[in-house]
Formats: C-alpha cells, sequence, structure tokens
C-alpha cells in the first residue's frame, strides 16, 4: 500500500464519482428509486380514470406533461436504472387515451339476409256439438192427502151418494143422492131418494128438482108438482127449492175445509179427525189414484149413532129427468 495520506484517498474517490466510475450501489438510493415509479404509476391511473369519467371535457393529446431526467447522474449502475425509468415514464404521461363519449353512434347491426317465417298457428281439432239442452220442467210437491180431499170436495160437480144412518135400536135410513150442480148454461137436477125403516114402520120419500120446477112423491104414490111458495105442505118450494137441496148434499160430504189440518190425521190411506159441528169422530178413505173420497164414516159421541157415506160417480155425467107422468108448474 501507498503512503497516501486521508485526504488524497478521498479526493481520489471523489474524482471517481465525478468522472462517472462505476462504483459499489447504495440500497438507500435503489428504494427511493422503486418508490418514485410506484407514485408515478398511481397518478397516471389516477389521470387515466379522471380523463374517461371527463370526457369530451378533456383535451385529445395531454400538453406538457414530460418528465426530464435528474441533471445529475447517480454513480455507476444506478445512474443508467434510473435514466431507463426516466424514459420509460416520459412516453407513458406523453400518450393519453381517447375520451370516452356518451353521445357516440352505437354501431348499426346489419339486417339479417334470411327471412324468418312466421310462426305456425296450432290447428285445433275440431269438438264434438254440444248437446242440447233439455229444459228444465217445475215439479211441484206432492199434495198431502188433505189437500187432495179439499181439492176435490171444492170442484165436485156431480156424483151419487149414499148415506145410511145407524140408530142405537136397530132403526135404519138411507138417502140416495144423484146431482148435477149445474153452471151458467145447465140447470142445476136433483133426485134424492129416502127410505126409513123403523122397528114398526117404513117409509118412503122421493124428490127430483131441476131448475124451478119440483116434485115429489110418497112411496108409490104419483108424482105431484110442489106448492107455490109459502104454502105449508112438504113439498114447499122454499124447503125443496135446489139451494136447499145443495146445503143437504153438502152434509153429506167430508167438509174436510172447515176441519184445521194439523188436527187431521192420515194413516193407512184414511184420514182421521174429531167433528167439533158434529161432536163426531171422523174417518175418511180416499181414492189413492185420484184423491177422491170414497167412505166416509162419523161416530156422535154423545149418541152413539153412526152415520157412513158412501161416494160413487164423482163428477161423472149424470142424468136426472123429470119423472114420467108429471107436470110442471
Amino acid at each position: 500500500m501507498c503512503g497516501c495520506d486521508q485526504a488524497t484517498i478521498e479526493g481520489a474517490t471523489l474524482a471517481r464519482q465525478s468522472a462517472g466510475q462505476p462504483g459499489r450501489h447504495s440500497p438507500n438510493a435503489l428504494l427511493r428509486a422503486w418508490q418514485r415509479l410506484l407514485i408515478l404509476i398511481v397518478g397516471v391511473g389516477a389521470l387515466i380514470v379522471i380523463a374517461i369519467m371527463i370526457g369530451p371535457g378533456l383535451p385529445s393529446r395531454a400538453e406538457g406533461v414530460v418528465i426530464t431526467p435528474a441533471t445529475a447522474a447517480p454513480v455507476g449502475g444506478e445512474g443508467n436504472s434510473r435514466n431507463t425509468l426516466d424514459a420509460s415514464l416520459s412516453v407513458v404521461a406523453a400518450s393519453t387515451p381517447t375520451p370516452f363519449s356518451p353521445t357516440a353512434t352505437p354501431p348499426q347491426l346489419a339486417p339479417p339476409t334470411r327471412q324468418l317465417a312466421p310462426p305456425s298457428t296450432p290447428t285445433t281439432p275440431p269438438q264434438p256439438p254440444l248437446p242440447t239442452p233439455t229444459p228444465l220442467t217445475l215439479v211441484e210437491a206432492p199434495q198431502t192427502a188433505y189437500e187432495r180431499v179439499t181439492a176435490a170436495e171444492t170442484a165436485v160437480r156431480s156424483g151419487t151418494f149414499v148415506a145410511t144412518i145407524d140408530y142405537d135400536n136397530g132403526v135404519r135410513s138411507t138417502t140416495s143422492v144423484r146431482f148435477v150442480r149445474g153452471g151458467s148454461a145447465l140447470q142445476a137436477r136433483f133426485h134424492i131418494s129416502s127410505l126409513y125403516r123403523g122397528a114398526t114402520a117404513t117409509r118412503a120419500n122421493e124428490r127430483v128438482a131441476i131448475g124451478e120446477d119440483l116434485w115429489e112423491r110418497e112411496g108409490e104414490d104419483p108424482w105431484r108438482a110442489c106448492a107455490v111458495p109459502g104454502t105449508a105442505g112438504r113439498c114447499d118450494r122454499v124447503t125443496n127449492s135446489v139451494g136447499s137441496l145443495w146445503t143437504q148434499v153438502q152434509f153429506l160430504l167430508p167438509q174436510l175445509v172447515l176441519v184445521p189440518p194439523a188436527t187431521v190425521v192420515e194413516r193407512g190411506g184414511e184420514l182421521q179427525w174429531y167433528d167439533a159441528t158434529l161432536e163426531a169422530d171422523a174417518t175418511l178413505r180416499i181414492d189413492p189414484v185420484n184423491g177422491t173420497p170414497t167412505v166416509l164414516r162419523r161416530v156422535m159421541r154423545s149418541t152413539g149413532w153412526t152415520v157412513t157415506v158412501v161416494y160413487g160417480g164423482w163428477n161423472a155425467p149424470t142424468v136426472i129427468d123429470p119423472p114420467s107422468g108429471a107436470g110442471a108448474r
């Protein structure tokens, strides 16, 4: 080694650094260089983001953004690396991307050269014809036996009734009635025959009424015309008029319309009730087909007498003629 002093050695070292001779790399210098590079990259990214957000407001090219290398070159390899990094940053800063324009016309798609066929309409299979609806028929609720009998009584126009009264001592009377109630074009007609059989005697009576003409006879005696109105006698026109005779026929009817329905009991094809007017227990058989009465039986509670009425020819055609050999009066 030479016998140079310390000042001479330091001067030689500085001379080498000034002359650009390579020397030992400093770790602190490399760290500072990487920090500058990171800061520049972050700054450039921020500028790009701002340019995209601002759009047309930015200039088309960046102006005056140039990073120049340092005037003093570092010692050895550090100077070369720094010069290369500074030059790269200058190129990145000088090139500015094209800003985004929201008003730019979007690219137009070319029309398709192949025509698409319209979708085919599905074919619906033929449907079978709907059945013709059957018209509804209103079915009335079936009438009760009480309702059928009262309706038959109201509608009766003709018939043949036979009534029998059995007394308590073997005495019996029978009355046969044939009648036509008549109407606007038909005269009312009645033929009533009565037979009384007592313990010691028998008596018969017969009467015919056609409109205003009345006849009567006793047993087998000849027919005779009834007396003028108001004249005393069995053949008085007042008591034997058609109105009076119809009242007698009504007595033979069940007259169920006068009985409260709640008091009528139906049992085994028969109707049973209490007749308060006659103080009698009544039982009525009815025709199951048309609901007309067939047999009526009344038992008087006070006397024990029994009245039985057999109904026939209900609303059947009935012929009643004047008695033969008798003249009208």
